[in-house]
């Protein structure tokens, strides 16, 4: 995507209005096609169990991933097993359903897959049919429920639950629909999902906000670990292919560290070239980022481990959410 089109996207440029009609077109064919799966005038795979669909209305950089791995965990500590289910957006695999292992490649599965697998090492299914991934699950694997990373708009496949993410410095750009704007689904499409977290961002009292909190240092090649107060140097580079950029930017400046940033497309297929012009100091990638640059990682290359923090309003709501799905499960 272009810079141009990238900064009209997120800008209030009054030409936005002569695209309106255009917008609103698109609107219409949207929304039709949400309200006719709703009304059940198109087949839907029904589910026996729950199904969790995290997605957002908006393209890339809003923190889906790292959301699901703490949604996961969240719901262990209730005694709720959980399965992924993804597109694999950036791999390619030979067939589907593909299963990932520590044999599979992130190549095959895409970055994020990959990552969330190396993090929780629970049943992750990858096939760009969420229907037919959701019933490998039921037939294989013996879990409480099914979370779906993305496939907000995958409505062949039924769900109980709708978390949607906003990236809470973007928000929703100028608010029109692909390609004149970064919308897949109009804004009114929020007020139908089970529940919409902001993601980053000032912070606001009024909403449901997560917060991103450094955690510690991850050294790509030897595995040490050091903690924020640890830190083993003060000058680095900041290097990630993420949709937002500037949210990563952002944690790193909660880091006692002067750093450059050198940023990618989202999902950039990394090589070593890559990096041939930053050599002189210590690099920090996102971990998404690192899981697909490690058979080339020097010694001073490192990935930021975060974790995500909900304000009041959205601890109660997520807290309330996680009490009902146990209710469900019969836990």
């Amino acid at each position: 995507m272009s810079q141009k089109i990238e900064n009209f996207w997120y800008s209030n440029s009054l030409w936005k209005w002569l695209l309106w009609p255009l917008h609103g077109l698109l609107w219409l064919l949207t929304m039709g096609r949400f309200y006719a799966y709703r009304q059940g005038w198109f087949k839907q795979y029904q589910s026996a169990k729950p199904v969790v669909v995290v997605g957002n209305i908006s393209i890339g950089g809003t923190g889906k991933t790292p959301f699901i791995i703490w949604l996961v965990k969240q719901l262990q500590e209730q005694g709720i097993s959980a399965a992924i289910i993804s597109r694999g957006y950036g791999g390619k695999a030979e067939s589907y359903p593909l299963t990932l292992s520590s044999d599979t490649r992130v190549e095959e599965c895409g970055d994020e897959p990959f990552m969330m697998y190396q993090r929780l090492h629970i049943p992750i299914v990858v096939d760009p049919v969420r229907s037919r991934a959701c019933q490998y699950v039921e037939q294989h694997f013996d879990v409480d429920v099914i979370i779906s990373d993305d496939g907000l708009q995958h409505y062949a496949l039924a769900r109980q639950v709708e978390i949607v993410m906003i990236d809470g410095f973007r928000h929703l750009g100028n608010r029109l629909l692909l390609p004149f704007g970064p919308l897949r689904e109009p804004a009114a499409r929020l007020k139908s999902a089970s529940l919409v977290l902001m993601n980053s961002g000032e912070p606001r009292a009024d909403v449901n906000q997560l917060s991103i909190a450094p955690v510690a240092l991850v050294n790509m090649v030897s595995g040490e670990r050091c903690t924020i107060e640890q830190l083993p140097f003060q000058e680095c580079y900041g290097v990630c292919g993420i949709g937002n950029p500037k949210k990563f930017e952002h944690t790193l400046n909660q880091l006692p560290i002067t750093f450059s940033m050198k940023t990618f497309a989202d999902h950039h297929h990394f090589e070593a070239q890559d990096f041939a012009d930053l050599t002189d100091q210590p690099i920090i990638m996102t971990e998404k980022d690192a899981e697909k640059c490690r058979a080339y990682a020097q010694d001073d290359w490192w990935y930021l481990e975060i974790d995500l923090v909900p304000n009041e309003q959205a601890r109660v709501v997520i807290e309330h959410w996680l009490q009902e799905i146990k209710k469900r499960v019969g836990l």
